[in-house]
């Protein structure tokens, strides 16, 4: 059994894959252990909202904002979220007391953000013997990128944990071994590294702005300036980085957009 408290990296949110890649590049993975992921289930509609409040209430404390001006934002935020209803196919539903925020509603991103926050503070704070074997944990959202260095049999125990906490917060768990898919990445641990590959759903078709619509031009070329933003930001192998170069031109050429693939990847490369 091995125990990775010494190395243990502290729960931590992550923007992109881009900054996850960061994150894990200069880390050795340790012999013996697997790649996990958790991820919550309907996220939005399960969002125990009274803790929440409690813990925005907290943050605004902690950062020292005047009393009255947090008494006023937890009562506009109490007003916002009160009524909870939401429509779908022309039928309106209530969502259960002070469970959940519809889907679509603007506060989601932060309550959901918030909630996420309390719930790593109270797993990481509960002592819970498991979490010995946690040696890497970066969160997007509600999906859970995780090293794992304990026996395998033993994460059904760690989830069955972080099941109990919340009534209406259900994870699911991925067993990756020494690779999984994360985000738009695949990701691997070598013996004595993290390596990375551009993933893409068997699902993704080559469909993008076709260069006969009426569409201007720099909309017609946004998704190769993202996808070769992130070709160039991730750690990626001469091999893996040559691969993704051909399927750019190959997009490029299947949807007629006339440009110059390898030129923009050496410009933005130097830049």
């Amino acid at each position: 059994m091995i125990s990775s408290t010494t190395e243990f990296r502290p729960p931590f949110s992550v923007k992109n894959s881009i900054e996850l890649s960061e994150h894990l590049a200069p880390i050795p993975p340790p012999p013996g252990s697997i790649l996990i992921s958790f991820d919550v289930v309907g996220l939005y509609p399960n969002i125990p909202l009274q803790p929440t409040r409690e813990r925005m209430e907290e943050l605004l404390n902690e950062a020292q904002v005047p009393e009255f001006l947090v008494s006023e934002f937890t009562t506009l935020l109490k007003t916002c979220l009160s009524p909870n209803f939401c429509q779908f196919n022309d039928k309106f539903y209530k969502l259960p007391p002070d469970i959940g925020i519809p889907i679509g509603s603007p506060l989601g991103s932060l309550i959901g953000e918030v909630f996420m926050s309390r719930l790593e503070n109270e797993i990481f704070q509960s002592g819970h013997p498991l979490l010995n074997h946690i040696f890497i944990w970066r969160r997007y959202m509600d999906d859970i990128f995780c090293v794992w260095t304990g026996p395998e049999a033993l994460l059904h125990n760690f989830l069955n944990f972080l099941n109990d906490l919340y009534p209406s917060i259900k994870f699911t768990l991925e067993i990756g071994g020494k690779m999984i898919n994360f985000l738009d990445l695949t990701i691997l641990a070598q013996p004595n590294k993290f390596e990375f590959k551009i993933y893409r759903k068997p699902t993704t078709t080559d469909i993008l702005i076709h260069g006969s619509s009426f569409c201007p031009f720099p909309h017609k070329i946004s998704a190769f300036n993202s996808f070769i933003h992130r070709l160039v930001s991730l750690p990626l192998s001469p091999a893996t980085f040559h691969q993704e170069v051909s399927i750019l031109k190959h997009l490029a050429l299947s949807n007629m957009i006339n440009i110059d693939v390898a030129g923009l990847v050496r410009r933005k490369t130097l830049r």
